[in-house]
């Protein structure tokens, strides 16, 4: 659920977080009120880690991996990088992409020419070409090609969310979207900054998400 991205209890991280209100990190205990709070959560996993890859993960050629935990049976193909990530057990990496201080749950797969910065994906999360930045995507959502989630305002001001009709601002001018559990999206979807999109939505090929998507809408 979108809620799950505000508990203590995220796939590849559930050593690390203390609870479902906070987590230990550099400064102490940071309470977890908001769900963005989870990418501070991120952030504090991935400088306590260190590089790892698993004798079962196949590398391809030409792959750069620094600074990263490769779990068991992973794949990443050919001419791709990873930095300062995790990536969990039977996930895949395809060609020529880029994951980058950024956490991947059980079960995902990343198709070739995709890039993902700074973001959460729990398990089974599966996407073609695109890009995913700050952003945090629920357990087995399936994302079409060329899709994006938009990360910056175009004045690069601070990104603010809507939240039952209350405007609350992140504290970050680098934000991208909440996508729930089990979403669909078809191929050169478009998510403005910001966006809270419920468990079991589809969006259809195309669409530029402006606005909050509620739980079990389709969009087209």
């Amino acid at each position: 659920m979108v809620s799950d991205f505000s508990e203590g209890d995220g796939v590849a991280t559930q050593a690390y977080f203390s609870g479902e209100t906070g987590f230990s990190g550099s400064e102490g205990t940071v309470l977890i009120d908001y769900p963005w709070y989870q990418l501070k959560a991120r952030e504090e996993f991935l400088a306590q880690k260190r590089n790892y890859v698993s004798d079962t993960a196949k590398i391809g050629a030409n792959v750069v991996i620094e600074n990263s935990y490769i779990g068991e049976n992973v794949r990443v193909r050919e001419n791709s990088v990873i930095e300062n990530s995790y990536i969990g057990d039977d996930s895949m990496v395809g060609n020529f992409s880029l994951v980058r201080d950024s956490i991947l749950g059980a079960g995902c797969m990343v198709g070739a020419y995709a890039e993902i910065a700074r973001s959460v994906l729990k398990d089974d999360v599966s996407m073609h070409s695109g890009y995913i930045g700050d952003t945090l995507v629920g357990a087995h959502s399936k994302i079409g090609g060329s899709f994006a989630t938009a990360n910056v305002r175009i004045d690069r001001g601070e990104i603010y969310l809507d939240l039952d009709g209350t405007s609350v601002g992140t504290g970050r001018r680098s934000f991208g979207s909440i996508i729930g559990e089990n979403a669909r999206f078809g191929g050169g979807v478009v998510i403005m900054p910001g966006i809270i999109i419920g468990d079991n939505c589809t969006i259809g090929p195309g669409v530029m998400v402006r606005a909050n998507v509620p739980e079990g809408t389709t969009l087209y």
